[in-house]
């Protein structure tokens, strides 16, 4: 899992993304764990926020799953078209728990 700095408008605009995940899950119906794996299955990328008061905007920002792909991207000439998500979690562990379970830590956390 890769934390990254971002400004206060573009972490507002990850949680905004992050409580419409949420609430697309509730209204599905899924069991919550069943529809973040189909999730992180279907997308490229894959954020997650969760609330931290030490952190100058109130929140710390997660890649969970795609940093390698984000970042040939970042280095290519052509743009790409990236399917996203957004989770949100209560803190830093229950991020890191998904990035090990869907993400990109899988293969470190067998």
């Amino acid at each position: 899992m890769k934390i990254w700095n971002v400004d206060g408008y573009k972490l507002r605009d990850l949680v905004a993304r992050a409580f419409a995940t949420t609430d697309a899950i509730v209204a599905s119906g899924q069991p919550p764990s069943a529809a973040m794996a189909d999730i992180f299955r279907k997308v490229d990328l894959v954020w997650g926020v969760w609330p931290q008061v030490i952190s100058p905007s109130g929140g710390r920002v997660a890649i969970l799953k795609g940093e390698g792909r984000l970042l040939l991207i970042a280095q290519s000439k052509n743009a790409k078209a990236v399917r996203e998500a957004v989770f949100r979690f209560r803190d830093e562990t229950e991020a890191e728990t998904a990035c090990q379970i869907y993400g990109d830590d899988r293969s470190q956390a067998a």
